[in-house]
């Protein structure tokens, strides 16, 4: 980015603005309340808050402490102080070729519906119907009642920063000038706009002349998407092919002969915390564990399952999963990963940390579960008479759970592979948000717990089963990481997920598990989680109405609760007796449509290759 200030119109004479700007900035910084546009002005590079000449500022460049401040209600009151220059027009430029849009057009059509000759010439030639004109205003009259300080804690963090270095290769400020800085600013600074965050306000933050959209790059994004899609598409009908054949090749299933698959089970269960702190690593573990009540008639063998939690969310995500387990006999524990749950994301949104999850947590998520197993050891003789079954653990997780349970079954980081995957370009990153994740394992590269990741040492010997859900996988563990792993494991997908992609985050690793006892279940229409599930299925299947979606849902979860313990009583609980309900056949007996299951064992790397070379 350029040194050379611009000099914005407003009040202030054009010789006398970046220096009296940088004068009142500079004095407001003194007294640790800058006024917002002032912060606005260092983002793009053109007012220096530490030095005495413009310069561009790295994205650390405004301390936690000073945005904390920067952003109290002295400084939005300051709003107006400092004239910056808004947005006039967006170009789209495509090679030598520019198209001009004024943004005063889309002002306008927001402000009132009109459509002005400029504005009219794009709706004509991209024919858009009158409905979707419509929509169009709507979003663009929409707003977030959301604060600065929250923005811009995201937008600081290292994932924030990734992805809007991604979308600056499509919005940008010049010819081939990544739009990073400005997106930023006026993203904050829309954000402190009393009217609320809006498309139009970010327009009027948007701190250059020009807004440029590179049509080039956003053709490629569109192409590789749309081709990204149909294998997707192709992947899963070939699954679907697949599971059925397998079915056909073990016969029709009699379910009346069937061992009953009871949800719930026979058993009551009590659920407490522990407030566990491993004092090696100066860190507490809160940690809910799920007890069944047996009532003076404690079996032989108790088996045990723990489940590790995704990216913000809490101990409790999959609760109704892990009642159905303790009332069908486990005991179930869910320990809180701290540096990556949502009260982290909590305290990155209040100002008391710096980023989404610590890099740390690659390393650590696996040491909480491995320290839970322990204190359970420790605790077995005098609370459940020494008969938890301690030797043969089930471990299931949801996306960065997923990672950690595939850790602890004896997977590794491939730190060659995720620097060649990371390094790509930002196309792969823009459709595959969990590299936005993955690729901040990096930062472990030359750190001393590499050698913790890289050679098995997290592996867990107690853990014989793993379940990943929607697992990040692909350039953090790749095929050298996942064939380490060789306990049985059940790999779990939905077609809709548009934060860890069916492919390749789950379908590249089942081809790389080596294995023997290796299961892919996925499900068209399921996405990330519930909640995304329904918001995409909302917009692909507008016919359908919200409360048939949510019975669907509801089915549809019922059966994959099901399903999922009977993996745990054959492989945990040692119950030969429900391996029938791990097989295809089965699995062919739940279509919930629009979320319909397939199960199967084996699919060649040859014909996943020659699908995705489409």
């Amino acid at each position: 980015m350029s040194n050379k200030p611009f000099i914005p119109t407003g009040s202030l004479p054009k010789s006398q603005f970046p220096f009296l700007s940088w004068l009142r900035c500079r004095s407001q910084k003194a007294l640790g309340s800058a006024p917002a546009k002032c912060f606005g002005l260092w983002e793009t590079g053109l007012v220096s808050p530490d030095r005495s000449e413009p310069t561009v500022q790295s994205p650390r460049s405004v301390p936690q402490r000073w945005r904390q401040f920067l952003f109290s209600g002295i400084a939005l009151a300051l709003l107006t102080a400092i004239p910056v220059q808004a947005a006039e027009r967006i170009v789209f430029a495509y090679g030598q070729l520019e198209y001009y849009l004024p943004v005063s057009s889309l002002e306008t059509f927001a402000k009132d519906g009109t459509v002005d000759r400029d504005l009219g010439f794009y709706f004509r030639f991209f024919k858009v119907t009158p409905d979707a004109q419509a929509k169009i205003r709507k979003g663009l009259q929409a707003t977030s009642q959301e604060k600065p300080l929250p923005v811009s804690q995201v937008l600081y963090a290292p994932m924030g920063v990734a992805a809007l270095r991604n979308l600056g290769e499509l919005i940008q400020t010049g010819p081939n000038r990544n739009g990073f800085y400005a997106l930023r600013a006026a993203s904050i600074l829309s954000a402190a706009d009393p009217e609320g965050l809006s498309f139009i306000g970010f327009l009027r933050h948007f701190p250059t002349p020009n807004i440029r959209i590179n049509l080039p790059q956003a053709r490629n994004l569109i192409e590789y998407g749309s081709k990204l899609v149909d294998v997707t598409n192709a992947v899963v009908q070939a699954i679907q092919a697949r599971s059925q054949a397998e079915a056909k090749a073990e016969g029709p299933i009699n379910l009346a002969t069937l061992p009953p698959l009871p949800l719930p089970g026979p058993y009551q269960f009590t659920k407490r915390t522990l407030m566990l702190q491993d004092s090696r690593r100066d860190r507490p573990i809160a940690t809910d564990l799920y007890v069944p009540d047996f009532k003076g008639n404690m079996p032989a063998s108790i088996p045990v399952v723990v489940f590790s939690h995704g990216l913000g969310e809490t101990r409790e995500f999959t609760a109704p999963f892990m009642e159905t387990m303790a009332t069908n006999g486990f005991v179930v524990a869910s320990p809180e990963h701290i540096g990556s749950d949502k009260g982290q994301q909590e305290r990155l949104l209040a100002g008391r940390a710096q980023e989404i999850f610590r890099a740390s947590e690659f390393y650590d998520r696996p040491q909480d579960v491995s320290f839970v197993l322990d204190t359970l050891e420790q605790n077995n003789q005098t609370e459940f008479g020494g008969r938890l079954n301690l030797k043969q653990v089930g471990v299931y997780g949801h996306s960065f759970g997923g990672y950690t349970v595939l850790v602890l079954g004896g997977a590794t980081v491939d730190f060659k592979r995720l620097r060649q995957e990371c390094e790509k370009d930002f196309l792969l990153q823009s459709l595959n948000n969990s590299l936005l994740l993955q690729c901040r394992a990096l930062e472990l590269e030359s750190s001393p717990q590499a050698e913790l990741l890289s050679s098995g040492k997290l592996q867990d010997p107690r853990v014989k089963f793993v379940m990943p859900i929607s697992p990040v996988t692909s350039a953090i563990l790749g095929p050298s990481g996942l064939s380490r792993v060789q306990v049985p494991v059940v790999l779990i997908g939905g077609s809709y997920d548009p934060i860890a992609p069916l492919v390749p985050e789950q379908t590249d690793a089942f081809v790389w598990l080596t294995t023997p006892d290796k299961y892919l279940i996925i499900s068209t229409s399921l996405s990330h989680t519930p909640q995304i599930t329904e918001m995409m299925n909302r917009l692909i299947l507008p016919a359908k109405t919200t409360d048939e979606l949510d019975e669907k849902l509801g089915d549809f979860l019922k059966y994959f609760r099901g399903v999922g313990l009977a993996f745990m009583q054959v492989y945990v609980a040692n119950r030969s007796d429900f391996r029938p309900y791990l097989q295809a056949s089965y699995v062919q007996t739940l279509q919930v449509p629009p979320f319909n299951f397939s199960l199967i064992r084996s699919f060649p790397a040859d014909e996943l290759n020659q699908l995705m070379r489409r």
